[in-house]
């Protein structure tokens, strides 16, 4: 072993160092770095991470509603159930004062902060020194139990004149939980203060009855948290609905939610109520909208899919039954191409929600989206880039790219109403990591749909979010990852350069 140490030493300081033997070598460090970057490549997603600056401002998501707001007079009084000294020095609590405070401070003629002792319903002492009771304690106790919500310390009170909404915190142990999302741990993972703050000062603002959002159960859907969320802040209060248990979709239903079934929608068991795909199409026929999310690796739902194409969808499938999963490797987030960067159609509709989902910024991210084909009224709201192609039970079936992965459809009935449903062949458009991010726009996108398709107003779009964890740095197509991936191949490129010019050094002394 001694005696191949003092050769190899004696050849690599030896002045007879030959050229083909430099070539050899470094030929030699270039393969064998290129095999562990494409390795660790393989293995481990080639992702930037960066932590993420605390910014807890008021973007420019608010301005013309609270403006407008302003110009007419109107007066919002926001009630913190807790002294303000105690939420300042709270863990959670001092993010949502700052919150509140920095709004106030820039929309003083609009925003009024209270803080009063939900425990001692305290309003304020008197210039007498005497305690002066909140005066619609009545009120708020109703609201709550009406809403199925507790009255504590964590309750937030929006009100302008008679219109009323009590955000508390009775699912989260960190206290102001409806200003923060957490995982299925029950850990938070990021603040979403402005946004909260701005949805629901419009909450109150908005004239005219609350539309009502159900989403349907008993096929085992999976609807994200998020997506209650988001529905929440766009001005809808959220309920379910199991459509085997009722003989009407009832009349407050400003939208009705299919989100990602798995069974098929089936008959009632109770022989006297209609079927379920005769309450959604008595719905429609009353001008009822609709937002439906598929899983398309569960596409056993016939009855569904009949439904659907009544509105002008198809979800392409193989002659057996194999669903057409979009695949784009040059236009994907992911190395298995299968996230995908989503492109707005030419479409009128599809560009309008374009024009206000650029405010915040970002592509609208989907992954396992299936090909849609179009009929009738339905149009394009999001396509795949030309350079796409599908692939059923793991087999390429087509490779003409472009194709329809989100669609909307505006269906008129005889009786004159005309029914509005937006359909994404695709769970990820409302999963948790797409919404709670600030580089995708799938959040816009669903503002800008209730805006453009279901007649809600005042949408808040672009607003800031503090992410607690590591963000990865998101929109990072294949394309763009090859110029990462080249420039990280640099790296056995210059040790290679430098072994050069050590090897020819050392043989010229």
């Amino acid at each position: 072993m001694n005696n191949f140490k003092d050769k190899a030493s004696a050849f690599l300081r030896g002045r007879t160092f030959s050229g083909s033997a430099t070539v050899m070598i470094i030929v030699a460090c270039v393969v064998f770095f290129n095999m562990i970057f494409y390795t660790i490549g393989q293995n481990v997603q080639l992702y930037l991470r960066f932590d993420e600056q605390v910014d807890l401002s008021i973007s420019s998501a608010s301005d013309k509603n609270f403006a407008d707001a302003v110009s007419r007079g109107d007066k919002v009084t926001v009630t913190f159930c807790m002294d303000r000294s105690v939420i300042a020095n709270h863990s959670s609590g001092k993010f949502v004062l700052d919150t509140a405070e920095r709004f106030a401070e820039e929309y003083p003629e609009l925003i009024t902060l209270k803080f009063v002792n939900i425990v001692t319903q305290i309003d304020h002492i008197d210039e007498n020194g005497k305690p002066v009771l909140m005066e619609n304690i009545d009120v708020y106790q109703k609201y709550c139990e009406d809403n199925g919500i507790p009255l504590s310390r964590y309750s937030i009170i929006f009100e302008c004149g008679n219109k009323l909404k009590i955000l508390t915190d009775n699912y989260s142990s960190i206290g102001f939980g409806d200003f923060f999302t957490f995982d299925s741990s029950n850990s938070a993972t990021s603040y979403s203060g402005e946004e909260t703050f701005a949805s629901m000062v419009n909450y109150v603002l908005r004239d005219g009855d609350v539309k009502r959002a159900y989403f349907t159960t008993g096929h085992s859907e999976v609807p994200s948290i998020s997506l209650y969320n988001v529905l929440t802040r766009a001005g809808y209060e959220v309920k379910e609905i199991n459509l085997r248990q009722v003989d009407k979709i009832p009349d407050d239903a400003g939208l009705i939610v299919i989100s990602n079934p798995v069974s098929d929608f089936a008959r009632s068991a109770n022989p006297e109520l209609r079927t379920e795909i005769e309450l959604l199409r008595s719905y429609a026929e009353r001008g009822g909208n609709f937002l439906v999310t598929l899983d398309p690796i569960a596409s056993n739902t016939p009855v569904l899919y009949d439904f659907l194409s009544e509105f002008g969808f198809a979800v392409n499938m193989s002659d057996e039954g194999d669903t057409h999963i979009v695949k784009d490797v040059s236009n994907g987030i992911t190395t298995d191409g299968f996230t995908l960067v989503a492109n707005y159609s030419g479409d009128g509709v599809a560009q309008t929600l374009k024009s206000r989902t650029d405010i915040g910024g970002g592509n609208i991210v989907l992954r396992y989206v299936a090909a849609l084909t179009l009929s009738g009224s339905a149009k394009p709201l999001l396509t795949a880039s030309t350079s796409a192609v599908t692939e059923a039970a793991g087999d390429t079936v087509d490779t003409t790219g472009g194709y329809c992965i989100a669609a909307y459809s505006e269906h008129l009935y005889d009786g004159g109403e005309t029914a509005s449903m937006v359909v994404v062949p695709s769970v990820f458009l409302t999963a948790t990591d797409a919404i709670v991010t600030n580089g995708y726009a799938n959040k816009d996108f669903i503002y800008a749909i209730c805006e453009t398709l279901y007649e809600q107003d005042n949408m808040i779009y672009g607003c800031n979010s503090y992410v607690y964890n590591d963000t990865v740095l998101e929109n990072l197509t294949m394309r763009t990852a090859t110029i990462y991936t080249a420039a990280i191949m640099a790296i056995p490129v210059a040790l290679a350069a430098v072994g050069i010019v050590v090897i020819v050094k050392r043989k010229n002394r």
